[in-house]
């Protein structure tokens, strides 16, 4: 102990003798318990380590913090190595009493001991963070201390424990670290009905502000994580999805069709009318300037325009002619973007806040479809446009429209009859494109209606008059609105003169192409009639859709016709009409009267209408507050629910809900909450009570679970 410490200069001042001979006798004196600090040339015994092992053991088992060791090291006038490498080793120890509960981190400069109840106060932290927000950010990490290895997803496990963390929904971006359940779950139902109302849904009233903010993580969220957890079903990956700075824009497929069928056409329409004049103009002035050039001055000054001597200068006319012509700017060019964002805010005024919001004026006649091309037009409103409607699709459009209004001016001007139509050139083709894409849902939902009829016939279900009631409800609502939609269709392509048929209900477009959707409940009631002949003589309307439409047209839409009960047109015959006839005629002439084959429905497609048609009656019970549209759409997803078929018509509320409550899946209780809501409606006097029960049938998954 009296040389516990000795220093190397002190002892050749003691001992003549070279170093290593001097190391080698103090060993011998020493009995071989002296240690050799070669870096700091001293010798100590064992005992001067483990009296400092000690002292610091005590300074550090009490520590709650990260403890640098060098200030305690150079406190103990111990060396740096060895006290290290004791820490160490106290650290690694499990068994005994009293050794160190941490970890040395860090080189001998920089040795620090870090608890074991400091990493785990840090663990908790980040454990709670991402609890109760559903997320936890690299950042947050990062500023508890904390270096998060390779893997940040297996951080949060170690942090929040194995046992309750499912590891599907535990995602990796490339900042942070989310819960799917907590931030991709909640979109389920508003993506839903954003689809279910054809609507938009403003991302930043429900994603974490700290996930839209980072460029990175908000791509990857919304590109491939929320399309590979949500359903297929639910549609999200057929929307549109618009990032910008700090916020995030869904559009359902459903707007983007209507943005096309709203604001798109019609503007496109408006700009093609505008510059086909622009270009036709141009074209006359051009021609106009060509023909004063090429007059010729006569002996006497006299200018002529016309006669022999302009004959020989035939040839360079029509040189001079297409040189000028060379000159006219005839570019379609394209509709411009800030018209589109402007009459797309008048549709959807919920866009203007989201587009103000992001500081860019909402007004910018500087916009370019092309942000490549110059100034681009900033914000969500502007993005959207540009991914729903495609630059290069767009500029397509204006160029087909462009030159059909550029034909109609020379057919115009060749005197080529055009027929009684009044749209545009651009609008007529849209019109059949419209048509063309809406057609097949159109067959569908009539074979979807007809199968409750069909399948009642001749069974013990319901008693003959029933079934009768619901064949003449199908003729009437369904199929008269399919032949009336046929017939505008066939009349409108065909250019016949508008004046000529009535129709009622006169509210639907003249064309014919906006075939009602999957979640239709009722349909008006069709009458076809004629206006009076010139000399004022009344025409028959099946007759003169015979002479009005070309070869077998008119003719096999008048069989259609003859399939409905007599009531639906200005006809003098009576007829009862014929389901079977009318579902076999309409498979065999939709061909010849719209150009397009009668699409048959398959196990594929039916079941995919009929999720479509009670996701979209969902949506509308939840919004609805009329106690007529809360019973009809009750009884009808009710009905598929229990029976899987579809209904629709006036006998919604009469033999299909009688056929309803009589089912045995429907409990006495649920039976006299709808035939009471039946009674009251009757009556005006349904109470809000019951509306909300009745409601509440028909959004439950399992009527059956009702006691």
């Amino acid at each position: 102990s009296v040389l516990s410490k000795g220093r190397m200069e002190r002892l050749s001042r003691l001992f003549d003798c070279e170093t290593t001979v001097r190391i080698a006798n103090l060993h011998s004196l020493g009995g071989g318990g002296m240690a050799t600090r070669r870096t700091r040339r001293e010798l100590v015994t064992s005992m001067y380590d483990d009296v400092r092992a000690k002292l610091m053991k005590e300074k550090l088992e009490s520590a709650e913090e990260p403890a640098p060791l060098a200030p305690i090291i150079q406190e103990l006038m111990w060396d740096d190595e060895a006290a290290q490498e004791c820490v160490a080793k106290l650290c690694e120890s499990t068994n005994g009493n009293g050794m160190l509960n941490g970890t040395v981190k860090g080189n001998i400069a920089s040795a620090t001991f870090v608890p074991h109840v400091y990493v785990q106060k840090q663990r908790r932290s980040v454990e709670e963070y991402f609890r109760s927000n559903g997320y936890v950010t690299v950042a947050f990490i990062t500023s508890l201390g904390v270096t998060v290895g390779a893997s940040k997803v297996s951080f949060v496990r170690e942090c929040c424990g194995q046992s309750d963390m499912d590891d599907d929904n535990i995602v990796e971006l490339p900042n942070s670290v989310i819960n799917a359940k907590d931030i991709v779950s909640p979109l389920e139902g508003l993506i839903e009905e954003a689809n279910s109302l054809r609507s938009f849904l403003d991302l930043r009233t429900i994603l974490p502000e700290v996930l839209l903010s980072n460029e990175d993580d908000i791509h990857e969220l919304l590109e491939e994580t929320v399309p590979s957890k949500l359903s297929e079903d639910i549609g999200f990956s057929k929307g549109t999805v618009v990032i910008y700075d700090g916020g995030a824009l869904y559009c359902s497929a459903g707007m983007a069709k209507n943005m096309e069928s709203k604001t798109s056409i019609p503007l496109i329409e408006a700009y093609s009318k505008q510059r086909a004049k622009e270009i036709d103009e141009a074209r006359s002035a051009a021609r106009h300037k060509k023909k004063k050039k090429l007059s010729v001055v006569g002996e006497d000054g006299e200018i002529i325009t016309t006669g022999a001597k302009l004959k020989k200068s035939k040839k360079l006319v029509r040189r001079e002619d297409d040189d000028y012509l060379a000159l006219v700017d005839e570019s379609p060019g394209i509709v411009p973007l800030n018209e589109v964002v402007t009459s797309l805010v008048e549709e959807y005024p919920g866009l203007a806040e989201i587009q103000e919001n992001c500081m860019p004026p909402l007004v910018d006649d500087e916009a370019l479809w092309d942000p490549e091309e110059g100034y681009g037009g900033a914000g969500p409103v502007f993005e959207l446009c540009r991914k729903v409607f495609n630059p290069s699709k767009i500029a397509k459009k204006c160029a087909r429209a462009v030159k059909l209004e550029l034909d109609k001016i020379e057919s115009t001007r060749q005197g080529v009859a055009l027929g009684g139509r009044k749209a545009g050139a651009l609008k007529a083709a849209s019109i059949e494109e419209s048509f063309e894409a809406s057609f097949a849902d159109a067959c569908y939902l009539v074979q979807m209606l007809a199968k409750l009829p069909q399948t009642l016939e001749g069974g013990d279900i319901a008693d003959e008059e029933s079934v009768a009631k619901l064949h003449r409800d199908f003729l009437m609502g369904c199929a008269s609105d399919f032949a009336r939609r046929l017939t505008r269709f066939a009349l409108y392509k065909h250019q016949v003169d508008e004046g000529i048929f009535m129709f009622e209900p006169s509210s639907t477009s003249a064309n014919g192409g906006d075939f009602p959707d999957m979640a239709v409940r009722v349909f008006p009631r069709t009458f076809l009639s004629c206006a009076p002949k010139e000399d004022g003589n009344s025409r028959e309307p099946l007759p003169t859709l015979r002479e009005v439409l070309p070869g077998s047209v008119g003719v096999e839409l008048a069989r259609l016709w003859k399939c409905l009960p007599g009531d639906c047109t200005d006809d003098p015959h009576v007829r009862p009409g014929n389901m079977d006839e009318f579902l076999r005629h309409a498979e065999e002439s939709c061909l010849i009267i719209c150009g397009l084959p009668y699409k048959k429905i398959n196990k594929k497609a039916e079941k995919k209408a009929m999720f479509d048609r009670r996701k979209q009656l969902t949506a509308l019970l939840e919004a609805s507050s009329e106690p007529m549209e809360i019973l009809q759409s009750t009884t009808i997803l009710l009905y598929q629910q229990i029976k899987n078929i579809a209904v629709a018509g006036d006998e919604l509320l009469g033999t299909v809900l009688d056929m309803l409550c009589n089912a045995k899946k429907i409990n006495g209780v649920v039976k006299q909450t709808l035939l009471e809501m039946r009674d009251q409606i009757v009556q005006e006097e349904a109470g809000n009570d019951l509306l909300m029960s009745v409601k509440e049938y028909g959004l439950s998954r399992d009527i059956t679970s009702y006691e």
